[in-house]
């Protein structure tokens, strides 16, 4: 394997070492710059959704999130997106549940980013 062998472990916010052996190294590297490109503004998006109680415009925002964390193997991301997700029931959102979620979902973007970027150098 390549500079991923230590990054792919159970506390990563990616297992890019499953990456890998899936896509091959420069096929994982085009996802993961995918993903960042595609995500870039996603938080922020998120909160105005949340700060307008807007769920019909964090719902589909967690969904696409949560597919594409799927993705690039960052489990514990696209679980939080799923359980923003379920929040935005239409109508009748659960907004105290979803602002608390947002801080630990918040917490868990910013390091799976982090983390995404540094697989990149």
């Amino acid at each position: 394997m390549s500079d991923v062998d230590n990054q792919g472990g159970d506390h990563a916010p990616a297992n890019l070492q499953n990456l890998e052996q899936q896509f091959g190294p420069d096929t994982s590297k085009d996802l993961v710059r995918a993903y960042l490109d595609d995500t870039n503004e996603v938080l922020e998006r998120m909160q105005e959704a949340i700060v307008s109680r807007d769920s019909k415009a964090l719902k589909p925002l967690a969904h696409m999130l949560k597919s594409a964390s799927r993705i690039v193997g960052a489990t514990e991301l696209s679980q939080y997106s799923r359980q923003l997700e379920d929040h935005c029931l239409d109508g009748q959102s659960q907004w105290l549940e979803i602002e608390t979620l947002f801080d630990t979902f918040s917490a868990s973007f910013k390091s799976t980013t982090n983390y995404l970027r540094q697989y990149l150098q």
